[in-house]
């Protein structure tokens, strides 16, 4: 059986995750990103945005695996 410490780790492991996917990434993606993308060319700015989320999006996620693998050496 695993502890209730385990537990709360997961548990704040989850709401890590949720937080910076869910909420924080589609913001920069929204408000950083899709204006860079809309300058670099491609338009229309809904297509922009989507894909500023999406970039920022994987970079979190990427980040976020980062940050697993260093905590396992």
């Amino acid at each position: 059986m695993l502890g209730p410490k385990f537990e709360n780790r997961m548990r704040l492991a989850m709401l890590i995750v949720f937080f910076s996917v869910v909420i924080v990434a589609p913001l920069i993606g929204a408000f950083a990103f899709s204006p860079l993308l809309v300058a670099s060319g491609i338009q229309p700015y809904p297509l922009a945005a989507a894909l500023g989320c999406i970039a920022a999006e994987a970079i979190a996620v990427g980040a976020l695996v980062m940050l697993v693998w260093r905590s396992k050496k």
